[in-house]
């Protein structure tokens, strides 16, 4: 059971393995996605693409997989059975292993030597991780294929670039074969088309990868650790934060009477602030009203009474106002301020619904004698009637009544 569950917290519920090849100066890719129970793989489906982009399409979103690369990069060789750097090393006679990976495939007579040189399969694993698939292990050429060679029982196995001849189950020789052609084989009772056959051959590999003599065994395991430590710092980060928002509802459950009793305090707090707030609010405003009222008494009589009883009956029915200011603020009242106002103006403003009255309106009050000049500030069009207007007058000083 633990490990069940291991295996699903790690790799969760879809395996997959890929195989890149080279088809007309590009690559192409063979996959094979499965889910595993029992120790079995189930639901095998099959895809193939031309491109990374569409790749992913058929994949979970930051999946996982294990990677068969037979591009032309991959050189494959036959040899005799020696210790594996002498057959390295006379298959490709003057090779620098440091720069290459090899692996190789044993028969009881032979060897077959495959190489690639690590930054080709490096940028490879790179592009597959950019677009959120990592590679967990990797093998080259066909040597993959023993994972399940004694399924096969073909003296001829057909895979999507290699044809391959065995006797008695083993490997004879090889050729390389891009003419596209599709077989079927039958392996426990399910058939499986030839172009599938790597890729579900390192499907195999998340179980027991096979026992193929290669150098690339320790770059597959760092591959692999890191992967799971990835895995496992996002799922602790996870767990760790759901740990920690269950500990916070337990909180909040055992204090929530202490919470409302808090909130209430707070609650009424900030009733009294907010009244406080409203006094000292009010008895601003009546301070800058009592220095309003003495500033314009200080300033002489008053004549508003005057220029609005002018205004009201030289006022069109078409206009309507909605602020009359006689000697308006220069600007904001403070109370540490002396007040500053408009000396010998005054304010209009409201709505017009007839713009020549309006105009007719305005001459008319520029021509009374206590008028020096009327500037209109504002006039919009609010409807297809109304206008909004603004207009200041300057009166003349020291005019009579």
């Amino acid at each position: 059971m633990f490990q069940v569950l291991k295996t699903y917290v790690l790799y969760g519920r879809q395996f997959v393995s890929l195989e890149i090849i080279s088809r007309d100066e590009s690559l192409h890719y063979y996959g094979v996605s499965a889910t595993k129970k029992n120790g079995e793989f189930l639901d095998i489906l099959s895809f193939d693409s031309d491109s990374l982009s569409s790749l992913s399409k058929n994949l979970l979103k930051e999946t996982h997989c294990y990677l068969t690369i037979n591009t032309d990069q991959v050189l494959i060789k036959e040899t005799e059975l020696k210790e594996d750097t002498a057959m390295v090393t006379e298959a490709f006679p003057g090779l620098i292993t440091d720069d290459f990976y090899y692996e190789i495939k044993r028969t009881s007579q032979k060897a077959f030597v495959a190489i690639c040189r690590k930054n080709i399969v490096d940028e490879i694993i790179q592009s597959l991780r950019d677009i959120g698939i990592s590679v967990l292990g990797f093998n080259i050429g066909f040597g993959v294929l023993g994972n399940i060679e004694q399924y096969l029982n073909s003296e001829k196995i057909q895979t999507s670039k290699y044809v391959i001849r065995t006797t008695d189950n083993e490997f004879q020789s090889f050729d390389e074969d891009n003419r596209l052609i599709s077989l079927s084989y039958g392996i426990e009772g399910e058939q499986i088309n030839s172009n599938y056959l790597m890729p579900l051959a390192g499907l195999f590999n998340y179980i027991a990868p096979s026992g193929i003599s290669s150098n690339i065994g320790t770059r597959s395991q760092t591959l692999l650790q890191d992967f799971r430590s990835r895995v496992l710092l996002k799922k602790g980060l996870i767990a760790g934060a759901g740990m920690l928002f269950l500990s916070l509802i337990i909180n909040a459950l055992l204090f929530n009477g202490y919470y409302n009793e808090l909130e209430s305090l707070q609650e009424q707090a900030s009733l009294v602030e907010s009244h406080k707030a409203k006094y000292t609010q009010k008895q601003k405003e009546v301070e800058q009203k009592e220095n309003i009222v003495n500033n314009i008494l200080l300033s002489g009589g008053s004549k508003s009474g005057f220029y609005l009883n002018r205004i009201m009956d030289s006022q069109p029915e078409s206009v309507q106002f909605s602020l009359f200011e006689y000697q308006p603020l220069e600007k904001s009242i403070r109370p540490d301020k002396t007040i500053s106002y408009q000396i010998n103006e005054i304010k209009l403003e409201g709505e017009s619904m007839d713009k020549q009255l309006f105009n007719n309106w305005i001459q008319q009050l520029d021509r009374l004698n206590w008028v020096d000049e009327v500037s209109t500030y504002k006039y919009s069009e609010t409807s297809a009637r109304v206008a909004e207007f603004g207009i200041i007058i300057k009166t003349v000083v020291d005019v009579e009544k």
